[in-house]
């Protein structure tokens, strides 16, 4: 079982028209594969930790869980190249362009 640092809590996505808020939104997001085959996105803060049993579980924050077809270090180096786009992409200010 693998521990992921990644619990900080959902912030509201706020107004549907607000540009930069849906990039975060999308940010935020993984790509993962149900083991039936069917695709999903999931919010990458969710996740509480990864396990391989021989089947990938990720359980969430809150407690659910999924099994992926993925294997445990592709979810794992999907989660860490969401943190490292969080901390490189600048965010816009409301103060800024347009």
């Amino acid at each position: 079982m693998l521990y992921l640092g990644i619990i900080d809590q959902v912030t509201p996505y706020g107004d549907a028209n607000n540009a930069s808020t849906h990039r975060s939104a999308k940010l935020s997001m993984i790509k993962l594969t149900r083991i039936d085959g069917e695709a999903f996105i999931l919010n990458a803060e969710l996740i509480r930790y990864v396990e391989n049993r021989p089947d990938t579980f990720v359980t969430l924050t809150t407690g659910e869980r999924f099994i992926v077809r993925e294997s445990m270090d592709e979810v794992v180096d999907r989660a860490i190249g969401y943190q490292q786009q969080k901390q490189l992409l600048p965010t816009m200010s409301p103060h800024c362009g347009a």
